[in-house]
């Protein structure tokens, strides 16, 4: 018997049924969610190691929850900006990861027809910046240390 019988008795007994991949059941097309589960299931995942699947996702579900509803299509670099900023306040090493996955999912936005352009291309890295700035001062308070 096939999967699709399978699934079919299942569910004319009431069971659950499970859905095609991480959440699809409550997926808006055209949403940072709806991208990320079509990449999740695409080559350029799918193709990787297992240790790396689970790496790029554990990079980006907390970005996916926090904005998985949001519409590809309207997201700025102003706005990747702001939410990398946020990151890097906590972690620059986390920033320039989720920066990273970002890029990828912006030109697969483009590539499927997401959206026409891809708002990476004018992100700044300003969060980075800040980050050095804090890590320079340190640098210069330690050299100070050592010299007295």
């Amino acid at each position: 018997m096939g999967e699709f019988w399978i699934d079919y008795r299942k569910a004319e007994k009431g069971a659950a049924v499970p859905k095609d991949g991480a959440g699809a059941s409550t997926v808006t097309a055209g949403t940072l969610d709806a991208l990320i589960a079509a990449y999740y299931k695409s080559a350029g995942l799918t193709s990787k190691a297992a240790a790396t699947q689970r790496n790029y996702k554990s990079i980006l579900e907390p970005f996916r929850k926090d904005h998985g509803d949001k519409p590809v299509a309207l997201i700025k670099a102003k706005h990747i900006d702001a939410i990398l900023g946020g990151i890097a306040a906590g972690s620059t090493a986390q920033a320039k990861n989720l920066r990273k996955r970002l890029s990828t999912l912006m030109k697969l936005a483009v590539k499927w027809e997401y959206r026409i352009d891809n708002p990476m291309l004018k992100e700044v890295e300003t969060y980075c910046a800040a980050a050095n700035k804090k890590t320079l001062a340190k640098n210069a308070i330690a050299k100070l240390k050592a010299v007295s």
